[in-house]
């Protein structure tokens, strides 16, 4: 029997649609309304779902279809979105609106995008009556985009028996359209992944009028730390990953620049191809450690110099970066012992071997589909629930197996986000033949 992908293409996007009008911004999530819409999809099929409430409101979903080797593949997605600024959209970003090709609104791609790829493939070996060798497992979790407490994290403390699997896919890279020239696709696994470390700092200082200019307001001395801290670089650090990155971009490239790239496994190049990846900012933030201020408050009224102002800073660290050293850096930085630090979160960084045959098959898939693409490792700047499996020894990746443009890969947390229907079904492709390499 056949598949007809142009039929499967409808259906995917129909419920994808559906799925992206159910309203799961987080916070504050309430994941279950979704977690009942996926349930009855499964159910229609004939597949039991279960579904497991971490909180009020809070829901995961799980289904398994067994093979004869319990410790399969585990195919993740997260169920919440992040908030929108809904006047900023050309489209209603809870509208699931399907125009010109493209399904629009938060969650397009990430990540009931990926859920509803993972969905389909399901429902496909089921309707296939493919025989497994190894289990397959469906789970959509809650909470990813505020730390997956309630999510995978809740999953892997509470039901960790449920979770039996040897490989997982969750969200990372993507397969970007415009990254090489002669428009071929570079696919991008994420391997491994940044840890966060957000910071709080206060500076206390001299309150006063403001008609009568303080030396030492805390406004400005803040503010000159965080100016410090925004100069002064982490050194570049290229781990394996990072290397089998730029010698894959560089093979994809081709030229003079392509060829250098291709040497970063020679160390006393890694300086001067750092600083030629580094001018890309996004393949800049996964060769160091990086910081970013995200939030700045002082002061009550204009004519009042406010006695203390504090910031917060987003630091992601690699894989082998030490806390407290990093910790140590930040204070000889801002070069003022009046700063309290204050840690607000933190996670370590991940990472998963690419020498395996789970990373083999990705990679083989992804070649059978797109024979002219270059496929490589990443290190994802950003976290992911994938930390939580990595912890309890499940070899996972990060790939999102999407078409996507620069635009379409900046509108991720932006304004107008979409995923075309092309892609979303190339997705179900993917994911279905990745199925089939592995558990059959």
């Amino acid at each position: 029997m056949e598949i007809n992908w142009e039929e499967i293409g409808r259906e995917a996007s129909n419920i994808l649609s559906d799925y992206i009008k159910i309203k799961t911004v987080n916070p504050p999530g309430n994941e279950e309304e979704a977690a009942l819409f996926l349930e009855s999809i499964f159910k229609r099929e004939g597949i039991e779902p279960l579904i497991l409430r971490s909180a009020p409101k809070r829901a995961n979903v799980i289904s398994r279809l067994p093979g004869g080797d319990p410790s399969g593949l585990i195919l993740l997605s997260h169920i919440d979105v992040v908030p929108v600024e809904e006047e900023k959209w050309e489209r209603d970003p809870l509208g699931g609106e399907i125009v010109d090709g493209h399904i629009w609104g938060r969650g397009a791609v990430d990540d009931k995008g990926m859920g509803v790829m993972n969905l389909m493939a399901v429902i496909l070996v089921k309707r296939m009556g493919i025989e497994l060798k190894r289990d397959l497992v469906f789970l959509a979790t809650a909470d990813e985009e505020t730390g997956g407490e309630y999510g995978a994290g809740y999953m892997v403390r509470e039901e960790r028996k449920r979770l039996k699997g040897k490989y997982l896919l969750n969200e990372g890279g993507a397969i970007v359209t415009d990254a090489l020239p002669n428009g071929r696709p570079l696919v991008t696994v994420g391997a491994g992944e940044k840890g966060p470390l957000w910071l709080k700092l206060k500076r206390r200082g001299t309150p006063g009028h403001g008609s009568v200019p303080l030396p030492d307001n805390a406004v400005l001395r803040l503010s000159e730390a965080l100016l410090r801290i925004e100069k002064k670089k982490r050194r570049i650090s290229f781990s394996d990953i990072m290397v089998d990155f730029a010698d894959g971009l560089g093979d994809g490239m081709g030229g003079i620049k392509g060829g250098i790239l291709r040497l970063a496994a020679l160390p006393p190049l890694r300086g001067v191809i750092g600083n030629i990846m580094g001018s890309n900012r996004s393949i800049g933030a996964m060769l160091r450690d990086t910081v970013s201020v995200t939030t700045f408050n002082a002061g009550v009224k204009e004519n009042v110099i406010p006695d203390e102002a504090t910031a917060t800073l987003d630091s992601r660290l690699l894989p082998g970066t030490d806390k407290s050293e990093y910790l140590e850096w930040i204070k000889r930085t801002v070069k003022d012992d009046s700063i309290e630090i204050e840690e607000i979160f933190h996670s370590a960084a991940s990472r998963s071997p690419i020498d395996t045959d789970f990373y083999g098959a990705i990679k083989g898939v992804a070649l059978e589909m797109y024979p002219e693409g270059s496929v490589v490792p990443m290190m994802t700047s950003s976290f992911t629930d994938s930390r939580f499996f990595r912890d309890i020894g499940i070899l996972s990746y990060g790939f999102i197996p999407a078409e996507l443009s620069s635009d379409e890969l900046a509108a991720i947390h932006g304004h107008n986000e979409r995923i075309s229907e092309r892609s979303l079904t190339n997705g179900v492709k993917f994911v279905y033949n990745l199925v089939l390499k592995l558990c059959t």
